[in-house]
């Protein structure tokens, strides 16, 4: 990406007076009803204002915090505190920041050496400063307004943000964090030119345990006893777990084993944690934080800084020390760590923050989606490229769901897709061969095939042989070749399997009459079962899904059909949710309507009044 920007630390900027007033401690702006008062230190701030909204569930906003920041001056960043007025009324409140990034990681992977080279021809490489309305080494959305008042105040906050961006000499405006849930409300700032782009989930664990007992009992066998063995390393000698409510004496060794896990994630850094900042967070948060340390022989090996909300914990920063990481098994046993202290402490979400998320979800936690605003100040042509460098965004999805062959809305999520610049990979696994004019799947069947980023699919369904594809764009295909794990280390097919594969696909493009017989048969014995009173689904595809409601009787209703001679699958959790179970029927287009009619006299023989009523 060929991309210089130069920029300068302007002096600390001096307010200026506006159309409304300009106060003993902050000034005053406006934007249609709603009047922005911005403050340059939280010890300015009227808290008797501020703290009402914000809050408690979550450590975020609160004063403490935010000043534990501000005084460790970490990556020498420029703190602004907002609050909006209507009427003389406060009605929302802004926490945001201006901050020097170097953006350079996310561009290229070029060794640093090499970056360095480029630094040096060309000073200022992808060195950016940013007004971020977010927080620093924390996340979630740093924005809080009564819900009457939230349109107006995030215009008027759009505009403040403007302004900060004018007298930093800023490149970019970013707001961070905004929960999908608040996404539909925040869009106003796209009127003010910010461009919507996916941010990095957040990994959440919600807590139904009082111990760490209670959650070790709620995994199952095989990942019980394999965080049971995990944690056996926690009893050799010398090692111990302790949590340290006064940490700021030793905040040297936190800054040094954070540092040991930012220069082994060796990409983007957001922030830079110094002894200053474990010291300001202990001072000022006391009550409010904790660490929870792994020592050995007294020394701190490991160790996770959480942040103690009402409802919320959340692990805001981690280090360890990798010469004795994978001894003692100090990555996972910390979380462990987090999760035992949060379950005695009765919170009900842990936080675990973004990044290894294959981890995270294995140990139950959910992600959830953040969206990011961003906006290239000065040149507002360039925020849409901005935004796609923050995040490129990839949405995934089934054409057609296996369980209960639901078909996906496609045209809704093209549009979807398309509004916010995202790529779509579709998965037609349970469609090709089945749906559309000839047979290429959903897509076709809707007409979109054009639009589509990446089809995949398995040749183990209608054609009848093993393995998978996908197709897309060549670009894209040989960016995968050379960087799909999952490519790289598999094996070619056998050279049966792909024959198989082909001459079945020969059977779909010169013999559509068997798929016009396949749809046929699905709907026939729909239909049939809906007559005999049962609870079914059918989409249009080939499955079709007999809602049983209970695990017992869809163990007990396969074996029953099995033994007069019709074969179905039980579906059960964790497949389908509790209370959903159901036998998922798959017709063929070699089955005639004696066969059919044969396999509805078993059904109707097998019915009870224990199965769910049709609707």
């Amino acid at each position: 990406m060929q991309t210089s920007v130069t920029t300068s630390r302007p002096p600390a900027p001096t307010p200026q007076p506006t159309a409304w007033h300009e106060g003993a401690a902050g000034t005053v702006s406006h934007s249609a009803a709603v009047r922005i008062e911005r403050y340059s230190s939280i010890d300015e701030v009227p808290l008797a204002i501020w703290e009402p909204f914000a809050s408690r569930s979550a450590v975020g906003l609160e004063a403490g915090h935010l000043r534990a920041v501000e005084v460790s001056r970490i990556n020498d960043l420029r703190p602004y505190y907002l609050i909006g007025y209507a009427a003389g009324e406060p009605v929302g409140i802004a926490s945001c920041f201006a901050i020097d990034l170097d953006l350079s990681p996310l561009v290229t992977d070029d060794p640093p050496e090499v970056v360095a080279a480029v630094k040096a021809w060309n000073r200022g490489f992808m060195e950016l400063r940013v007004v971020e309305v977010g927080h620093v080494a924390s996340l979630g959305t740093a924005v809080e307004a009564r819900p009457r008042f939230q349109a107006a105040f995030l215009r008027a906050l759009a505009a403040e943000v403007d302004e900060i961006g004018r007298l930093e000499g800023a490149d970019l405006g970013v707001v961070r964090d905004v929960g999908a849930a608040r996404y539909e409300d925040f869009r106003v700032l796209e009127e003010d030119g910010y461009r919507p782009t996916m941010g990095f989930p957040i990994a959440r664990l919600e807590l139904a345990w009082t111990s760490f007992g209670g959650y070790l009992a709620a995994l199952k066998h095989k990942k019980r006893a394999d965080v049971l063995r995990k944690r056996a390393a926690l009893d050799a000698p010398g090692i111990a777990v302790e949590v340290i409510e006064d940490y700021g004496p030793h905040a040297e060794r936190l800054a040094e084993l954070w540092g040991q896990v930012a220069r082994r994630h060796g990409e983007y850094e957001h922030e830079r944690l110094t002894p200053a900042y474990f010291a300001a967070m202990a001072r000022h948060l006391r009550g409010r934080s904790h660490v929870v340390a792994i020592t050995l022989r007294g020394t701190i090996v490991a160790f996770g800084l959480a942040l103690i909300g009402d409802d919320e914990y959340f692990g805001s920063a981690e280090g360890m020390d990798y010469g004795v990481r994978d001894a003692y098994e100090l990555y996972s046993n910390l979380f462990f760590e987090t999760i035992r202290v949060a379950c005695e402490l009765g919170k009900q979400t842990v936080n675990l923050g973004i990044t290894t998320y294959d981890f995270k979800a294995a140990l139950g936690a959910e992600l959830h989606p953040c969206v990011y605003f961003v906006k290239a100040f000065g040149r507002p042509e360039l925020s849409a490229a901005w935004a796609d460098l923050f995040r490129t965004k990839l949405v995934v999805t089934d054409s057609l769901f296996s369980m209960e062959g639901t078909v996906v809305d496609l045209p809704a999520i093209v549009r979807l897709v398309e509004r916010h610049g995202a790529r779509l990979m579709l998965d037609e696994s349970h469609a090709i061969g089945v749906m559309g004019p000839t047979g290429r799947g959903v897509a076709e069947h809707y007409g979109l095939l054009d639009r589509i980023d990446l089809v995949m699919g398995t040749l183990s369904k209608s054609l009848a042989s093993i393995g998978g594809f996908v197709a897309g764009d060549r670009k894209i295909i040989d960016t995968l070749r050379h960087t799909a794990r999952s490519h790289i280390f598999s094996a070619s097919l056998p050279p049966a399997s792909v024959a198989a594969a082909l001459e079945a696909l020969e059977l779909v493009d010169q013999e559509p009459e068997r798929r016009r017989r396949l749809l046929a048969n699905a709907r026939f014995l729909a239909h049939g079962l809906r007559e005999l009173g049962y609870r079914v689904g059918h989409h249009g595809g080939g499955i079709v899904p007999l809602f049983c409601g209970s695990e017992l009787l869809a163990i007990a209703a396969f074996h029953r059909l099995l033994q007069d001679g019709v074969f179905v699958n039980p579906v059960t959790y964790p497949a389908v949710p509790r209370g959903q179970e159901l036998l998922r029927l798959s017709v063929m287009a070699t089955h005639d309507e004696a066969m059919l009619r044969r396999a509805l006299e078993v059904f109707a023989r097998a019915r009870t009044p224990a199965w769910p009523a049709a609707a």
